[in-house]
């Protein structure tokens, strides 16, 4: 019993089934060594040398790709707000306060921090413990769903590596 070919007039010897000599399709039925790493693979066009698994491996991984969640990666200042939840990140950029730079026993200090405490509360889970008198400078990262209001907390790294990296080792790609 014949198989199906559309460029000769193939057929089964032993039960086996064979191309005709010359058929341009005779490659699709055997398989071949890689090239690269030598294992046996079934080729998908007649001039592949090297097997899916080499073809990947050659490929940068993005472990972003297909996520719902996208890195947000940027260079400014946050403010670390020790909170009882823990220490919290606040861009600099979201809030607008002034650092203090006066002493911190007098009066301005006393006004300056109930402002501070005032405007950081919005953005805190927890009840503010402390406030820094200054933002911190750095790389700010999250992961963020573009169009939507899901979002991870901030983080503050001291470059743009650490923090993609930071980034793909807790989140890769389970969002």
């Amino acid at each position: 019993m014949p198989f199906p070919c559309h460029h000769c007039a193939s057929m089964r010897v032993n039960g086996t089934p064979i191309h005709e000599t010359g058929c341009p399709d005779a490659w699709r039925d055997y398989d071949r060594n890689c090239r690269e790493c030598g294992c046996p693979f079934r080729p998908e066009t007649s001039d592949r040398a090297v097997c899916d698994d080499c073809i990947r491996a050659d490929e940068p991984a993005d472990p972003f790709s297909g996520s719902f969640m996208q890195p947000q990666v940027y260079k400014g200042a946050a403010w670390r707000i020790e909170t009882y939840n823990g220490t919290e990140t606040i861009p600099d950029d979201v809030v607008s306060l002034a650092p203090f730079t006066g002493d911190e026993d007098s009066a301005e200090y006393s006004a300056w921090l109930q402002d501070a405490i005032a405007k950081l509360t919005d953005y805190c889970e927890g009840a503010i413990i402390e406030v820094p008198n200054a933002p911190t400078a750095g790389w700010l990262g999250r992961m963020s769903a573009s169009g939507y209001s899901d979002c991870t907390d901030w983080c503050l790294y001291d470059s743009e590596s650490e923090a993609m990296q930071d980034l793909a080792d807790h989140y890769g790609n389970n969002f």
